[in-house]
């Protein structure tokens, strides 16, 4: 993968199977990222601090270096923070009615 623009480190951490690390290579955001983190690959799902930990560490930088950005399934927001990072849910209006697995009940994350 192609890295991101100089002074700025993305990292996409997904929970997933197979497929998105098959085909993401293939999506017009995959230029934009430096690396991935996969559950299938670490075999752990978020919020387990290895997901965090393994971007982090490809990355090159410390959890309070982060800031984490999702829609706050899976209690990721919960998990980005308990580790140090700045957490901020991604709230839009074509999101609103999209399936958010496990969400995080207190809405921890700045929106």
């Amino acid at each position: 993968m192609d890295a991101a623009p100089s002074g700025l480190r993305t990292a996409l951490i997904s929970d997933c199977g197979h497929e998105l690390p098959a085909f993401l290579p293939r999506l017009p955001i995959a230029p934009l990222l430096d690396t991935c983190v996969f559950s299938v690959d670490i075999g752990e799902c978020k919020p387990h601090p290895a997901m965090y930990l393994a971007a982090c560490a490809r990355l090159g930088v410390t959890p309070a270096e982060c800031v984490y950005v999702g829609d706050g399934g899976s209690q990721e927001l919960t998990g980005a923070a308990s580790l140090g990072m700045t957490a901020v849910r991604l709230a839009s209006a074509d999101l609103a009615n999209h399936l958010v697995f496990n969400a995080t009940a207190n809405g921890t994350g700045r929106p």
